[in-house]
């Protein structure tokens, strides 16, 4: 025994154990004394998960009596999600909350005394008189009914968070309508009528002393109603992923841009992802949360969460266009549930596919109750993607300790209006020259930013890498300086071996540097290839249109045939034929120069 290893913990010795009497332990070590094993305490069993659910059948009373046509906000909407629960034998396992009326009194925390008196009176208006306040608003519809829908609809969500926050459930989902994340203090939009989530956060503020509030949502549209409600709050945070396409898609507010971040001591708070565009996928919306929500939910350590959970980003939806499987917002639940010891609510918003919003609430159910979500696959977010993530990032890294600082802190410095980008590519004998500086020099008389980067020149062991880097140092210019200080005009010029790695630059930061380059101007070598545009789309138009790449007239480039309008806009020039870029950018000087202040001049930014 002297010769035997001990145990680190219990100082015993390891002995053997006959096969079958291998020792049970639950969570604790056993102790091994007088022979036998024991435990050293009792198995504590592990707490059952309790899933509340609120529906009642007259939030369906409020229905579209105006148009003959079906209205994508449909009763059945609710109804759908709560048979779907029963047939997967959920609705039996969940604890159903009571929904009731919301009082004048909790509506008063978000909305006017106005808005609640506009609500109310629509109950007693003629069918007529109902089809103008439907006509004078933005996309509402109302009937006779639509005020006891929507006090129940708002009702049912504060008793479900209620019971949340008690710890009466340990979550649940709120199956309500009419919607609420677009209703705004004083108006009623995009199918809302009161703002259900800001409402039932305000009163769990107010009536149980809930301290912080951690919003989620991931309704195809932006909440416009629930991000103003909290603006100045810095004990909520509001994070919303939604389609912007640059404000023209519903509500279409600029401030659902990844700027806006709130006022004040809430700034940081409000924390919006913006998709540039239809048709993003489940690797986009899991990308965005392992990039964003997640570290920004884990810093913030919310006391409860809740989701504005509108379906509308679901596959097969004909609004959102989106392509979320219902195993994402799975798996979406599932990481939320690890917030706030479990505390999750939540409440419908929009989703206007019936078998879309009933498979995808289904999943994200069956997570609340305990299920683990369905297997994804690889995650490969698309370039939209990460370029909008990049942005976010970017911006709420001021904030945010958990984000990667990205930002430049340029509050205190004078931002141009106007930049030029100037990448000259050095010959190998090629030391700056007063051709160089004459475009410099031009450049500041004019009151532009100018950044001017000089390319070294190759060597045979290095030249690819070089070429690399160079393309990885300009996207870190453009991402840190030139997107950064947001000029209202921006113009790019490539020299030399420049041109190629500048092109790179474009091909990867294309949607930005559309947004705000006048133009770009391209001088390559003499036997350099003519860069080109790597995408299809808008981009190569907007490469052919606003490009000016000039080569002397026996350049290679001009034996091609079938040239395209991916190599931009290529103008021979007499006089340049086996001159170097020196030569070239001291004759060109003068052409280049009126060129792009004529462009600057012409360029409306977006």
């Amino acid at each position: 025994m002297e010769d035997m290893e001990i145990d680190g913990t219990e100082a015993q010795p390891y002995v053997l154990i006959e096969t079958g009497n291998l020792p049970i332990t639950v969570g604790n070590r056993p102790i091994y004394t007088n022979g036998r094993y024991i435990s050293k305490s009792t198995p504590t069993p592990l707490k059952s998960t309790k899933t509340g659910v609120v529906y009642d059948r007259r939030m369906r009373y409020h229905a579209n009596i105006h148009e003959e046509e079906h209205h994508p906000e449909d009763p059945s909407r609710i109804s759908s999600i709560q048979s779907m629960f029963k047939a997967a034998g959920c609705l039996e396992k969940m604890i159903p909350i009571n929904a009731r009326e919301v009082t004048k009194d909790e509506v008063r925390l978000v909305h006017t005394d106005e808005h609640w008196d506009f609500v109310a009176k629509t109950s007693a208006l003629s069918e007529a008189q109902l089809g103008k306040v439907a006509d004078d608003y933005n996309s509402i519809y109302v009937n006779k009914e639509t005020a006891l829908s929507a006090r129940l609809s708002c009702g049912g969500v504060i008793e479900l968070c209620k019971a949340v926050a008690r710890g009466d459930v340990t979550n649940g989902f709120a199956n309500v309508r009419p919607p609420g994340h677009h209703a705004e203090i004083n108006e009623p939009m995009g199918f809302c009528f009161f703002n259900n989530v800001a409402v039932a956060a305000q009163c769990l503020k107010r009536d149980l002393k809930i301290e912080k509030v951690f919003i989620l949502d991931w309704d195809i549209h932006h909440g416009n109603g629930t991000q103003k409600a909290f603006y100045n709050d810095p004990n909520v945070v509001y994070c919303s992923i939604h389609r912007y396409d640059n404000a023209n898609f519903y509500p279409g507010d600029p401030q659902a841009g990844h700027t806006h971040v709130g006022n004040g001591p809430a700034k940081g708070k409000t924390i919006n992802i913006p998709w540039p565009r239809p048709g993003m996928h489940d690797s986009d919306y899991i990308y965005a949360f392992n990039k964003v929500v997640m570290p920004i939910a884990y810093e913030f350590d919310p006391d409860i969460v809740i989701v504005s959970a509108g379906f509308d980003a679901a596959e097969g939806d004909p609004i959102g266009e989106n392509h979320v499987t219902p195993a994402a917002f799975g798996h979406m639940t599932h990481m939320l549930k690890s917030l706030a010891a479990g505390k999750l609510v939540l409440a419908l918003e929009g989703g206007y596919n019936l078998d879309s919003i009933s498979n995808s609430a289904l999943a994200c159910v069956k997570v609340l109750l305990g299920e683990h979500p369905a297997k994804l696959g690889p995650i490969k977010p698309s370039q939209e993607c990460v370029e909008t993530i990049y942005q976010v990032i970017r911006v709420q890294s001021r904030y945010w300790s958990c984000l990667k600082p990205i930002y430049i802190d340029s509050a205190e410095e004078k931002v141009p209006g106007k930049l030029v980008i100037d990448i000259m590519g050095k010959t190998k004998n090629f030391i700056a020259s007063d051709s160089v500086y004459q475009y410099i020099e031009t450049i500041i008389n004019q009151s532009y930013g100018i950044v001017d980067v000089d390319v070294p020149p190759p060597t045979n062991d290095t030249q690819k890498t070089d070429l690399h880097d160079l393309k990885d140092l300009l996207i870190f210019l453009w991402d840190h300086f030139v997107d950064y200080a947001n000029p209202k005009k921006v113009v790019i010029i490539g020299a030399g071996r420049g041109c190629r790695s500048l092109m790179h630059c474009i091909n990867d930061r294309d949607t930005m540097i559309m947004r705000s380059t006048a133009c770009v101007i391209m001088v390559p070598g003499n036997n350099d290839p003519v860069p080109t545009i790597a995408k299809k789309g808008d981009i190569v138009n907007w490469y052919f249109e606003n490009s000016l790449v000039l080569l002397p007239e026996n350049h290679p480039f001009w034996t091609k045939k079938g040239v395209k309008k991916d190599s931009g806009k290529c103008i021979p020039v007499k006089g340049l034929n086996n001159m170097s870029i020196h030569d070239k950018l001291h004759i060109l000087r003068q052409d280049i120069i009126d060129y792009f202040l004529q462009r600057l001049t012409d360029f409306i930014p977006p």
